[in-house]
């Protein structure tokens, strides 16, 4: 099975904050707060890039079990996230 090689760990969703005049977010990880994505205009795409890591680690999860084993739909998703 495929797995993330991206950055490990939490990935928080940082307050809101104005970039160019728009207002934008950040997703950041680990106490010093090393950016993941500076400038996201949505919040929705920001809280969506946020939980990304946990999601793939559910799909995994999920992929592994015996109702969901070989299903392609998942295959193809996991992979576009790792490979």
């Amino acid at each position: 099975m495929s797995e993330f090689k991206g950055t490990t760990g939490e990935w928080i969703l940082g307050d809101e904050k104005y970039y160019n005049g728009n207002k934008a977010f950040e997703v950041w990880y680990g106490k010093d707060g090393e950016c993941v994505a500076e400038v996201v205009h949505k919040i929705e795409d920001a809280k969506l890039i946020a939980c990304a890591p946990e999601m793939l680690n559910m799909l995994i999860r999920i992929s592994e079990h015996e109702c969901f084993s070989g299903s392609k739909e998942i295959e193809t998703l996991i992979k576009k996230a790792t490979e």
